[in-house]
């Protein structure tokens, strides 16, 4: 088995390691540093094409690009390897241009999602060849060494001012931080903006809000805030909340009238 990253996103190092790691593997990346948009196109292509030459049915590629995905698909005509879904899914709903691309590639590639709520939805908007599901390893990032501080984290993932206020309201005892700069928020308890020492910070917190729009994609930060003793996790979203409840005894379901609720 081999896995092929064409792309490696910094955002996916800890998956890279984790979702295979009891695997004896072998690893074929190629490194895609293109700022230029045209460019970084140029390159995915290139190196999507040396990957799949050399794939077999048995490899996977641990991440990829949609368009390069859906350009080859016109070169190769049994693509036989599998494919991880990361934010894929979520650039396919973007618009009827990503939706062209991402039918094509549902209908020539082995999907595999991470959570069933993505590989569920996903397969009632697109005709899928072949798809199923992998959980995401969950990011271990516990410190002993942290004490609990009466701070809150509140994801800014598509986050909407009001639901911001309105979780500032309920956590008006405690400091809650939000990752995402809302400057025009007057809440005397926010500090919204880049978080140094990230995971430090998780492992001092005593609740993680989940409640942007996760609809079709995972949260990262849910599963290092999994890893973490004494902290509870609160979505927004019953569906999402479900399914993790299943596994997770940890999180809780914020149901509010006056919440501004998105799907998460």
């Amino acid at each position: 088995m081999i896995l092929f990253d064409p792309i490696v996103e910094s955002g996916h190092k800890e998956f890279n390691l984790l979702i295979f790691k009891d695997l004896n593997i072998e690893k074929c990346f190629l490194e895609n540093k293109q700022t230029n948009y045209f460019l970084f196109h140029i390159k995915s292509i290139k190196n999507h094409y040396k990957l799949l030459k050399k794939s077999s049915s048995e490899d996977f590629f641990i991440t990829f690009n949609n368009f390069s995905i859906f350009i080859l698909t016109f070169f190769f005509r049994n693509i036989k390897c599998s494919f991880i879904v990361h934010n894929n899914f979520e650039f396919g709903c973007k618009n009827l241009f990503h939706k062209f691309f991402y039918k094509r590639v549902c209908k020539k590639l082995k999907l595999i999602y991470l959570e069933n709520r993505l590989e569920n939805l996903s397969n009632t908007l697109f005709l899928h060849r072949d798809s199923r599901t992998i959980y995401h390893p969950i990011i271990n990032i516990k410190n002993q060494n942290f004490k609990k501080k009466n701070t809150i984290f509140i994801s800014g993932r598509n986050l909407s001012r009001n639901q911001l206020i309105k979780v500032c309201d309920l956590e008006n005892d405690n400091i809650v931080y939000c990752n995402s700069k809302y400057p025009i928020v007057e809440a005397n308890n926010l500090i919204s903006g880049y978080i140094d020492n990230f995971d430090d910070f998780l492992n001092e917190s005593i609740k993680i809000y989940l409640i942007g729009d996760y609809t079709y994609r995972v949260s990262g930060i849910l599963y290092k805030a999994l890893s973490l003793d004494n902290v509870k996790i609160i979505f927004s979203n019953e569906i999402y909340f479900n399914e993790i409840l299943e596994t997770y005894n940890k999180c809780e379901l914020l149901l509010n009238k006056n919440l501004d609720k998105q799907n998460v």
